[in-house]
């Protein structure tokens, strides 16, 4: 006859080590914390002070993520730009880094580029890659450009430029 107890306890003994490598092995699993803040769809974000409306930014997709907005979609626009959109872009410290498809329009042009970058603090626009700007019948091409709003100056490097005179401009209307 067999006996019971030694089976048993060879059991009992098996089933306690299968549950401590178990738990030795489950112990050693990193957990990721999340840093997501904030998660929106088709939004509109109103900057105001205590007098007036600063800007506004309307997107389709943005998350707040270690304390960097991205954004999808973007539509910008406040009292020193007309208006600027773009495919993608991120809010740090007061700075709008804009790319993918820019296109803004102040002043009577529209700049066509692939990234822009606007400091809010010092109303200074940064074009930072080839871009092209046209009004009416005027268009120059340069390899960057910045732009002082609150003055009013412009800066642009390696500039190509077709301007049309007065004179050129009534000879293409006969």
């Amino acid at each position: 006859m067999v006996r019971v107890e030694p089976i048993l306890i060879v059991l009992i003994v098996t089933i306690i080590t299968l549950g401590v490598k178990i738990k030795l092995n489950s112990a050693t699993v990193k957990v990721v914390k999340s840093t997501k803040e904030l998660d929106f769809y088709d939004t509109t974000i109103y900057e105001v002070d205590t007098k007036h409306l600063l800007d506004v930014i309307y997107t389709t997709y943005g998350i707040r993520d270690n304390g960097i907005l991205k954004m999808k979609n973007i539509k910008y626009h406040s009292d020193s730009v007309e208006s600027i959109v773009s495919k993608e872009g991120r809010y740090v410290n007061n700075m709008l880094y804009l790319t993918k498809d820019v296109i803004m329009k102040n002043d009577g042009y529209t700049y066509t580029t692939q990234k822009l970058n606007y400091n809010q603090k010092t109303q200074i626009l940064n074009i930072t890659s080839p871009f092209k700007a046209t009004n009416n019948i005027n268009t120059f091409w340069g390899k960057s450009l910045i732009y002082y709003s609150l003055k009013k100056e412009m800066y642009a490097k390696d500039t190509k430029s077709i301007f049309y005179t007065q004179n050129d401009t009534m000879a293409k209307k006969r």
